[in-house]
């Protein structure tokens, strides 16, 4: 489909897209193509689209995989992508994508093809992409993510330490996957026209043997980074006994001037582990 078909459409229907769903649809069939064209798909691939909308983006992905499977929350678009997509590959859930079990879905349409890759490809709801996000980073099957979200977004998922956007929410990220921006779209591309920019992301997941308590060491980061310009030991002993995060930074040899964006990932999970075990000793 292209601007014209979408709009017309869209007009005859008398849809109105759901601001509170934060619903934007594509339009231009550049970048549809290159979304579709930089995830590499094989026909073997599973392909999971998140909030399909339209189906501006499926109609191409139902033409690349032998098994592509939408959650679409919006009852309308649900309707509307049964009728559209008449395609024996292509399986259709409406279900809020927060609460669904993303694996368990999986299993459900997966087969036993040795090379068979589980990948994201989506344009997600600015609304709840962060939510989003946090699910697809802790699958325990799918090896990529390359989703289009709001472009402060995307530079926060893929900053690097040292650098004014590395927060919280990178450093969760980037524990579970490697990271990397790889083209920003227009406002103008969209119906409605949002009030950001996007980008378009890719998440290749690491899947960590290291097993951790995510809503633990969320919390944590977040006392981490509570006070950006603070040092971090300082942010810590607000919740942690001074002379124990003290003794960290000795057994550590860092800095006791370190601010919590000087610091790596993997470094905040040995600091989690460190303080957690101490305190539970």
């Amino acid at each position: 489909m292209n601007k014209t078909v979408i709009k017309n459409k869209l007009k005859q229907e008398s849809f109105v897209p759901s601001k509170k769903m934060g619903q934007n649809f594509l339009l231009s069939n550049e970048i549809k193509n290159k979304i579709v064209n930089v995830a590499n798909i094989s026909k073997d691939d599973l392909i999971l689209e998140i909030g399909p909308g339209w189906g501006a983006i499926t109609e191409l992905l139902v033409q690349k995989t032998d098994t592509l499977v939408a959650i679409e929350l919006d009852k309308r678009l649900y309707a509307h992508l049964k009728t559209y997509i008449k395609a024996p590959n292509f399986h259709i859930i409406n279900n809020d994508v927060l609460c669904v079990d993303l694996d368990k879905l999986i299993l459900d349409y997966t087969n036993t093809k040795k090379n068979q890759k589980i990948k994201v490809v989506a344009n997600l709801p600015y609304a709840i992409s962060s939510k989003i996000v946090l699910k697809i980073i802790q699958s325990k099957l799918i090896n990529d993510a390359y989703i289009m979200v709001q472009k402060e977004m995307a530079e926060r998922i893929g900053a690097k330490v040292n650098t004014r956007g590395y927060n919280a929410f990178t450093v969760l990220v980037q524990l579970f996957c490697k990271t990397k921006i790889l083209f920003q779209v227009n406002a103008k591309e969209f119906h409605p026209q949002p009030k950001v920019q996007s980008a378009v992301i890719h998440l290749e997941n690491l899947h960590n043997k290291v097993d951790f308590d995510i809503e633990q060491v969320s919390k944590f980061l977040r006392i981490c980074f509570l006070n950006k310009r603070k040092k971090l030991k300082n942010n810590l002993s607000n919740i942690y006994d001074i002379k124990l995060v003290n003794e960290m930074f000795i057994d550590y040899n860092l800095d006791m001037n370190l601010r919590a964006e000087n610091i790596e990932p993997k470094m905040f999970l040995e600091l989690f582990n460190y303080l957690n075990k101490s305190n539970n000793e």
